[in-house]
């Protein structure tokens, strides 16, 4: 046998190679089915982590995006020029955002129709002072308690009217600092510009307020935010 070996060596290592050549290749085959197999189960764990990223974010996501969308609404539905007035006159942008957010298109002191340049603010302090003025008179008869109390109650109507905005605005603007960190891809400058004209002109309705808004809310619209908000609220 051994005679055998010395006599066919280059047989034997030939036969030998081959075998080391075969049982390579068959590592290399396993090797890349594992390495195919491990390559899967990391994508779908990705896959996994990214949809759990999806659910834990969804709803301050959708919190988020419904701010804008109803201030695109709002916004949009003021320059759009399709508000009308009694006489059938359209409304300017600042009567018709007035309108929209506080269910009057000015701002006037109680004992005249001078208009009130102030801000929002400075509204509500009026009709709280007026407030506290009808609750120190006091009713002559029964006629007058009744018209007292529809005073009162007009003013507190107003006042929580206008304050419930303007607190609100102020919050959700708060909120939507949010947005740079829950979102990418998304032209922040613009929508963060947009956000602040918006709670400027709630604050102060004033025709460069108005005029700000306006083109906040074009470049709002142009780059589109709303639409790769809606991408993010797919589960």
């Amino acid at each position: 046998m051994i005679d055998w070996f010395n006599y066919n060596q280059g047989f034997v290592m030939a036969i030998l190679t081959a075998v080391y050549v075969g049982a390579t290749i068959l590592i290399c085959i396993f090797n890349n089915k594992s390495s195919k197999a491990s390559l899967e189960q990391l994508k779908e764990m990705q896959r996994s982590q990214e949809q759990n990223v999806r659910i834990q974010l969804f709803e301050k996501r959708h919190e988020l995006y419904n701010i804008l969308n109803s201030w695109n609404h709002i916004s949009k539905r003021a320059f759009s020029k399709t508000m009308l007035t009694a006489t059938g006159d359209i409304l300017h942008p600042k009567k018709a955002f007035m309108e929209i957010m506080f269910d009057e298109t000015e701002f006037k002191t109680i004992e005249s129709t001078e208009t009130i340049c102030g801000s929002t603010g400075d509204y509500l302090r009026m009709l709280n002072d007026r407030l506290q003025h009808f609750n120190t008179i006091k009713p002559k008869d029964e006629e007058h308690t009744r018209t007292l109390e529809q005073a009162k109650n007009h003013f507190e109507y107003r006042i929580y009217k206008i304050s419930e905005c303007l607190n609100r605005t102020k919050n959700e603007r708060t909120r939507l600092e949010f947005a740079k960190h829950i979102y990418s891809d998304i032209s922040f400058d613009k929508l963060y510009s947009f956000a602040d004209a918006f709670s400027n002109t709630v604050s102060l309705v004033s025709d460069q307020n108005i005029r700000a808004l306006e083109e906040a809310h074009k470049n709002f619209e142009e780059t589109k935010i709303l639409e790769k908000m809606e991408k993010y609220l797919k589960l």
